[in-house]
């Protein structure tokens, strides 16, 4: 096994590693990776930006102690899940950590004084 690691990938005896590059390669194979380099780039970026959150949330979801502060990474899981109400067939009812987080925030003194205050709109 390359690299020791895992996911991996063999087409045509070739091994691949690295989920990421994995990604790409599946995406450039059939056509979802952007038909001009503008469109890649904003593929790329989304797709790091994704990762990077990924590695928060894992922070969050190891951590043990909760009397710990309340982090950026907490608000922007409840802002992510918040915005799940526009996607009815998503439930975090099968998440209860996730729905922690969210309650933790929700409960924070001043995010609950602005959510009470705060206006209403589309976005």
């Amino acid at each position: 096994m390359p690299l020791q690691a895992l996911p991996v990938l063999e087409i045509d005896g070739k091994m691949m590693t690295q989920s990421q590059a994995i990604i790409r390669y599946l995406a450039r194979e059939y056509g979802f990776y952007g038909a001009i380099n503008m469109e890649t780039f904003r593929i790329d970026e989304i797709q790091e930006a994704v990762v990077e959150l990924h590695q928060e949330l894992y922070k969050v979801r190891t951590e043990k102690d909760e009397t710990k502060k309340m982090t950026l990474a907490d608000v922007l899981v409840y802002n992510i899940t918040f915005n799940m109400e526009y996607f009815p067939k998503l439930s975090l009812e099968k998440w209860p950590k996730t729905m922690a987080v969210c309650k933790k925030v929700e409960n924070h003194p001043k995010i609950a004084a602005w959510l009470k205050e705060r206006p209403v709109t589309d976005f």
